[in-house]
Order: structure tokens, then sequence, then C-alpha cells
């Protein structure tokens, strides 16, 4: 952990209940306090847009978190007498502001392609990895990716090519999926990544431990709560992605949205009626949300947030 103008900051992070969102924070601001020569709580309007540029993420609701926790942090160094020109800037930055500092090529190409899901699958390096990826793709992302980790080969009827899912389910899966589920399951070997952000697969092989399931890990994997166990497999599939060059701002959660509208696309496709309307189509939608565990509030605002990607 490098921090600009360090003993200040751990002092405010000392504060608040909720530490390490902050270090997280502070760390990336470490690079443009420098080169300013100021701490953040003295950016002025326009600098503190730059950093949320340099953030580089898709979500208005993160820049709005952050500008918050900021806000929150100028308003201690005011308390303590550390702001000389006694006025918070974060105070100023209005949504709009922050709307232009949203990255909007990532938000064209949060929905991906059934055939740009495959070439990255393809791509990868461990064969549980792309099974992460096709699980989620195909069968949703339930809580804490319980759905992944817990899945063993005999929950496939490769024949039929039917998948019983730890959450109750039974659900159709590809053909590629029964395939590299087979492939994860019969593999003992994985090859690490340099935990460095040099993109590189380490030239050394690791041991996985055949503990019934599909998705295997190290016997350096100290513990089984199902929160930390999708970390890990979480950062795994972050590394890889590096390796691979796919862009940061692509997650887990974009090939769980990705599944979901490619799947109406074709029943739109197979029904021949607008992709529109199979949303609005309440049994298409219950087919749906129950294939990727997916629960649409509202098809009207549904539709909307997708709307270029029907």
């Amino acid at each position: 952990m490098s921090l600009y103008n360090e003993e200040q900051k751990l002092e405010y992070i000392e504060t608040r209940e909720r530490k390490q969102p902050l270090i997280n924070l502070f760390s990336k601001s470490a690079s443009l306090e420098e080169e300013y020569g100021k701490d953040i709580s003295l950016f002025s309007v326009d600098e503190i847009l730059q950093f949320y540029k340099v953030i580089d993420t898709k979500s208005l609701d993160v820049l709005n978190n952050i500008n918050s926790w900021l806000n929150l942090y100028t308003s201690w160094c005011m308390s303590r007498l550390l702001l000389p020109t006694g006025i918070n800037n974060y105070q100023e930055i209005t949504i709009e502001m922050m709307s232009g500092c949203v990255n909007k090529l990532a938000m064209e190409n949060v929905i991906l392609s059934e055939e740009d899901i495959f070439n990255i699958v393809n791509k990868m390096q461990n064969a549980r990895e792309k099974f992460l990826l096709l699980m989620v793709y195909e069968t949703g992302r339930i809580k804490n990716l319980v759905n992944v980790f817990e899945a063993k080969l005999h929950d496939f009827d490769m024949d039929n090519r039917i998948l019983k899912t730890v959450d109750g389910r039974t659900v159709h899966v590809s053909r590629d999926l029964c395939r590299i589920a087979r492939e994860a399951d019969e593999t003992l070997e994985y090859r690490p990544y340099n935990s460095s952000d040099s993109p590189k697969v380490v030239n050394r092989k690791r041991y996985l431990v055949d503990n019934g399931f599909i998705y295997k890990e190290t016997d350096t994997a100290r513990s089984d709560n199902p929160r930390v166990k999708q970390g890990r497999m979480l950062l795994g599939l972050k590394k890889s992605f590096n390796i691979i060059g796919v862009p940061k701002w692509i997650s887990i959660k974009d090939f769980d949205n990705s599944g979901v509208i490619n799947h109406f696309k074709r029943i739109a496709a197979e029904t021949g009626m607008e992709t529109e309307d199979v949303i609005r189509n309440k049994k298409f939608r219950e087919s749906v949300e129950y294939q990727h565990a997916y629960k649409i509030p509202s098809h009207t605002a549904f539709i909307r947030r997708f709307r270029e990607f029907l």
C-alpha cells in the first residue's frame, strides 16, 4: 500500500467502519496526487473530474459513491483545519458532471455477442475458468457463484444436455458447456498467473485437489467460506482476462447479462417475433428468468436499459 499524504489518510481511515474501500480508493488517487503535488481533498472541480475519468468505470453509481466518500473525507480535513482553502469542491460535483466521466465505450460493450463469449472462452488458459464463464453465461450468477463451485459432473445429463443446478433448477445447456465441464473435471493441473499487473502466465504448473466438484482448487486454498471462494474465483478470472487482453471493464456480471439478452434474441429468431415483444411475453420472460436465475422486476425498465442491444 502506498498512499499520498499517508499519515493523514490513515488517520482518517481509522475513523471509518469500512476501511478497505477507502484504502483502495486512495491507492488509485496516489499517482494523480503526486502529479498535482497536493492531497485529493485540495483538488479543484476540474481535477476531481479528471480523476473520475482515470477510474475508467462504466457505472455512474460507482462514481457517485466515490464522490460521497471523498466529500466526507474532505469535510473531515476541514474539521481538522487541514484544508487551507476552506472549500469542499466535492459538494459542487453533480450527477451530470460525473456522467461525462463514465466510460461510454465500456457501456456500449457491456453486452457481448455469443461469438464474443466463445472467443473469450476459447482463449482461456485453464479449463476451470472456461467452465466458470460458460456456467454463468448459460445458467446465471446466483449468490456467491455456488452454482459453479458446487457443480458435480453427475449433475449433467450429457446425452440430453440437461443440468440439475445446486439451487434446484433443471436447465438446458450447450454441448460446449458439457464438453468443458468434463474437461475441467478431468484436469488436475493449473497454470497460475503472475500476481503483478504484467500480463503473463507463470511457467510452472500447480496441482488441483480432486474434491469431487468440477471447479477444483489448489491445495493452498485455505477457506471453504462461499464468499472467500467466490473472491478467489473472480481474482483468478481477472488475471486470466488480463493475459488474453479482455478489456478491464468487462466483468462476470456482463456474462450473466449477455446470457439473458442473447437468450431472448434466440427466442425472437426462432419465433419470428421482435425481441422486445419476447421480453413482454410473460411465458417467454419467465422461461428465461428460470434458466438464468435472473429476476426482471419490470420488463419496461429492462427493455429501456438494454434497448440498444435488442
